[in-house]
Parts: C-alpha cells; structure tokens; sequence
C-alpha cells in the first residue's frame, strides 16, 4: 500500500515538510537523507520535460486536482507533525522567560507558525501546480480529475488505509490502462524535484516564519538569543 500511494508524490511532500530545526534557537538546515523507502519509479524515471502552456483555466483545473488527490491533507498532516516537534522546544524555552513573558511568547509562536506555514503550503501548491499543468495535456488533466472524483479515488486520496485488497488491485489495473500511467510519471519525476528542493523550501519556511515570530517579540519587548536585536529577520520572497 505505501508504494501505491508514494506513485501519487504523499513521500516527497513529507520529506519536503520534514521538522526544519530540532532547537528554537537553531536557524540552520540539513539536508537530510533521501527517502530510502521510495519506490523504483521515483528514483529511476526522468524528470518529464514542460510542453505545455501555463495558461490560468488549465491552472484551476490542476490547483482543484491537487485537491482532489488529497495533497493539500498530506501537507497539513506533515506540518501538524513539524509543528508538535517545534513546539516541545519552544514550551522549553519559554520556560526559561520571566513568567509574565511566556504566555505572550507561546502566543506569538502559534500564530507566527500558522501564518508561515498557510505562506508554505501555497508555495507548494503553486510549485506543484505549475510542475503538472507544464506536463499534462487537458486530456490528462480531466481523467486524473474524474478518477479522484470516483468512489474509489477518493478513498485513496482521503482514507487509503481503509482500501481493501481487491480495491487496490482495481486502481493498479486502472493506472496500468490509462492516463494515469503517465500522470505516476509525472508524480516521480516531482517527488524528485522535491526532494532535490527541500533544503530551499525549509530555508524559505524559517525565513518567513521567523520574520514573523521575531517582529511579534520584538513589539512585546522580549528578547531572545535566536532573534537578531537589529530587528526581525527578513521574509523570503
């Protein structure tokens, strides 16, 4: 089962959501070991080429696509788990404040959290959605979007652990005869690219998040070592 659902790219949105710091006060990354677990197809097939227009009605289609795969759960579900990570370490170091400031700090980094982390899944969906609608035909487009709006691609994407043996055979069969053969293609060739981006895409979280974190402090007048006194640090782009 976990190989049929890493053809539909759920193993490298985790990895790319990966925790970004095992210490508050930590602001740099690693780049971590690749999923040793991913399937063949993922680490063997070419990256497919962009060959087809960008144009915003075929964007729509594919952002609801996304949605329907039941991508947009995947990342909430890895940034839940980032985020209960992140929050041992900040309940820690808050208990080291002056008591009148930890409610005030605990307060600032759950909202900051949040905000960066809604900034973060639309970086990803829209870096998903321009990688698909470069490669999918509108043909294609609609047959991966009919099958996730079937009985059964709505289990897989939504609740795979209650498929059954003969439903999972059912999608195998599927996929093998039909678009969707190429639509797994394009699901390992993303799963690649982002794996090779998740050093940028965590940079580009940490920047945003402790843009935000750092300016809250700083207007409650707490000071912590792991943001500048200069001010906060800049958002990424």
């Amino acid at each position: 089962m976990d190989g049929l659902r890493r053809s539909f790219i759920t193993a490298g949105l985790v990895l790319a959501l990966a925790p970004v710091a095992t210490r508050a006060q930590d602001n740099s990354t690693s780049g971590g070991e690749p999923d040793r677990t991913a399937s063949a197809a993922a680490s063997s097939a070419p990256e497919p080429s962009p060959s087809f227009p960008a144009k915003p009605a075929r964007l729509v289609r594919v952002h609801r696509l996304i949605d329907e795969m039941g991508i947009i759960d995947q990342i909430k579900l890895a940034s839940t788990l980032r985020y209960e990570e992140l929050e041992k370490n900040i309940l820690e170091f808050s208990d080291r404040l002056p008591k009148a400031q930890r409610l005030p700090f605990t307060i600032s980094f759950g909202i900051s959290y949040g905000i960066a982390e809604n900034a973060e899944r639309r970086r990803i969906v829209d870096y998903m959605a321009m990688y698909y609608v470069t490669r999918l035909t509108d043909a294609e487009i609609m047959s991966a979007s009919n099958f996730y709006a079937s009985d059964l691609g709505y289990k897989l994407a939504h609740n795979p652990q209650a498929l059954t043996t003969e439903e999972q055979g059912k999608i195998r069969k599927y996929i093998n005869n039909s678009d969707m053969v190429k639509i797994s293609n394009v699901d390992a060739g993303f799963e690649q690219k982002m794996q090779s981006d998740q050093q940028a895409l965590n940079k580009a979280f940490i920047a945003d998040f402790g843009h935000f974190f750092c300016g809250d402090l700083a207007n409650d007048k707490i000071n912590v070592s792991f943001c500048p006194t200069s001010g906060p640090p800049k958002a990424s782009p």
